[in-house]
């Protein structure tokens, strides 16, 4: 097996997962186990509430990790109408979040556009950066 860091550790210190009779979803089902993220709904909120756009960091990049944490936001449950509640307000939790900790012109912009969808807000806030970036080039040339 070609396993790395911490879970080469891992397997080592766990000899069940040795045995030659065990089985790939047990296998699969410790490991994913053990690399689960712990982190509560609650947790996962709250740090989609104090991201902040980093600062070389674009709109996309930022989109995207807000994106990521807000999924982490949904809790799992069996009713399929429930869950897509759940997803419509995390889907309404990201865009908040999102336009209102974008920095700099492009965040003032999208918030500006009252934006009803994240791929609104984004298209926003990219092109403002993108343009931001073109006058900048422009304006190194004079």
């Amino acid at each position: 097996m070609k396993l790395i860091d911490g879970a080469r550790v891992f397997y080592n210190g766990t000899l069940e997962l040795h045995d030659r009779n065990i089985t790939w979803t047990a296998f699969k089902a410790a490991f994913l186990n053990r690399f689960r993220d712990v982190g509560t709904d609650q947790y996962h909120f709250s740090q989609l509430q104090m991201a902040r756009q980093k600062k070389d960091e674009s709109p996309q990049e930022f989109a995207d990790r807000c994106r990521n944490l807000a999924q982490k936001t949904v809790p799992q449950v069996e009713d399929p109408r429930m869950q897509n509640l759940y997803y419509e307000q995390a889907e309404r939790m990201l865009l908040a979040s999102f336009t209102s900790s974008l920095v700099g012109i492009p965040g003032r912009q999208a918030r500006y556009a009252i934006p009803k969808s994240m791929d609104e807000a984004l298209k926003v806030a990219i092109t403002v950066n993108q343009t931001e970036l073109q006058e900048r080039h422009n304006e190194a040339f004079i």
